[in-house]
């Protein structure tokens, strides 16, 4: 770690032209990354982590980071109208198809 770095003296990214998946998150001289958060998400520009607490959960799905869990679905017959999951009951049959799920039976 370089001296400056353990001083708490960190040379944060900037955006511009060396700019890259964890700008403003990554320290140039020592590697070491930070982040501020929005919830889930961290909100610097160019960032993509995400870390998995302060959820905006809709029901089953985050309104942030898309993240989905197994509960507060909205079925619509077998499958969830907002995260597309699908349960083996509530089937909408036409003939041996379900024409929400594309589920077949014999």
């Amino acid at each position: 770690m370089a001296i400056l770095c353990k001083v708490g003296l960190h040379k944060w990214r900037k955006c511009g032209f060396r700019c890259s998946d964890d700008c403003h998150c990554k320290c140039d001289r020592c590697k070491v990354t930070r982040h501020e958060w929005d919830g889930c998400i961290c909100k610097n520009p160019g960032c993509k982590e995400t870390r998995d607490e302060g959820h905006s959960w809709n029901g089953c799905k985050c309104m942030k980071c898309g993240k989905t869990r197994n509960e507060g679905h909205k079925w619509d017959g077998c499958k969830c109208a907002t995260c597309g999951k699908t349960r083996d009951e509530a089937h909408a049959w036409d003939g041996c198809k379900c024409t929400k799920c594309g589920k077949t039976k014999d």
